[in-house]
């Protein structure tokens, strides 16, 4: 009992360490000050989106950026509604408006090939990727410009999840805040995590230095991290986290294990550095569902296990309460209490099947 207390007091070192480590990169953030004006290129993989695309392309019609310097192309990724139709009825509005069909598989993931059909049919500096089904906001691509200073070669934006009336949609919002603070904080700190592809941009040279999808074709999905981890490893280009350039869309709980195993089947690919780091969160949470039967059966636990609980609710607390303030998302911050007793079972059985599952996009 005394080696488990000594490492259970080690492992609520860690985390916090870890917590207070975002914390302080979410203090860090810029938007960014450049007074460039490039061409950009939005690269909008769609398939079977003809129900949502027209919020998407609504919004992208009414930016602030010019719209001589824009060009919107959708990529129908082998849709077998009238995707395409849909999008091209919005050509009146959207003078540089491009649809493209996806013709040939480059590499093995589905997603990545259609964004390369879609950067390839484009000519912009900057490349900005969000989904069919989001809405960005009016500002999106000026504020994603201005993030891009001299050495800044990828930005990353607020991606949140809007939530609905169900308890399962808020606390998949609540879960995309994590998510997002996570990748505010590490990029904060100058070691990006993660990101979202709903709100990403980099620019075309940048994508081509870090050899753009093809060092992780192989790969299903990850199109967004992936790209971003090679960026941050294989180039000498910043990557920044812009928090006035934002995203919506809304929470889909169709196929939701599945979902979730592959957005953490990415972390496997991360490098063994961040993979350490990641383990050691990984069996503190282990020891976290251990606790409990440990304590009742031996009463000598009972301490470390309290210490676990204390310094995890405190930890997680001062960290999302600094990010609802920052992305003014106060509200679903009220469904803490349950996603923390959601997310021990949740990182122990999903983190697991991510690694050791195969996954695929649609």
């Amino acid at each position: 009992m005394e080696a488990l207390a000594f490492v259970s007091y080690l492992l609520c070192l860690v985390y916090v360490i870890v917590a207070g480590a975002i914390h302080r990169g979410l203090r860090r953030l810029t938007p960014g000050n450049s007074v460039e004006s490039p061409d950009v290129s939005i690269v909008i993989p769609a398939r079977n989106e003809a129900h949502r695309i027209d919020g998407c392309l609504a919004a992208l019609a009414e930016q602030s950026y010019p719209h001589e310097l824009t060009e919107i192309i959708v990529v129908d990724d082998r849709s077998t509604d009238d995707t395409a139709r849909r999008a091209l009825a919005w050509s009146d509005r959207i003078p540089g408006l491009k649809v493209v069909r996806v013709t040939e598989g480059v590499v093995v993931c589905p997603k990545k090939n259609a964004l390369v059909a879609g950067i390839r049919s484009g000519a912009g500096e900057i490349i900005l990727t969000t989904d069919a089904d989001c809405i960005p906001s009016s500002d999106w691509i000026a504020a994603t410009v201005r993030a891009f200073d001299t050495d800044v070669g990828m930005v990353a934006g607020y991606a949140p999840l809007l939530p609905g009336k169900g308890l399962l949609s808020r606390l998949l919002a609540l879960q995309s805040l994590v998510v997002s603070t996570l990748a505010a904080g590490s990029m904060g700190l100058g070691l990006p995590l993660t990101c979202s592809g709903r709100n990403l941009a980099y620019r075309r040279a940048v994508f081509h230095d870090a050899g753009g999808f093809g060092p992780i074709g192989h790969i299903r999905g990850g199109d967004d991290v992936l790209l971003m981890r090679r960026i941050a490893t294989r180039t000498a280009w910043r990557i920044r986290f812009n928090p006035d350039a934002r995203v919506d869309s809304k929470p889909h709980t169709d196929g939701l294990f599945r979902r979730q195993v592959r957005y953490q089947s990415k972390a496997v690919h991360y490098g063994y550095s961040v993979l350490l780091v990641a383990a050691c969160v990984y069996i503190f949470h282990v020891a976290l569902a251990a606790a409990p039967f440990l304590a009742w059966h031996h009463p000598a636990f009972r301490v470390p296990f309290g210490v676990m609980v204390a310094a995890k609710l405190l930890a997680d607390w001062l960290l999302l309460a600094r990010a609802a303030r920052r992305f003014n998302a106060r509200k679903i911050l009220r469904l803490l209490p349950l996603l923390e007793l959601i997310s021990v079972p949740y990182v122990v059985v999903i983190c697991a099947a991510g690694a050791l599952a195969p996954s695929r996009w649609k």
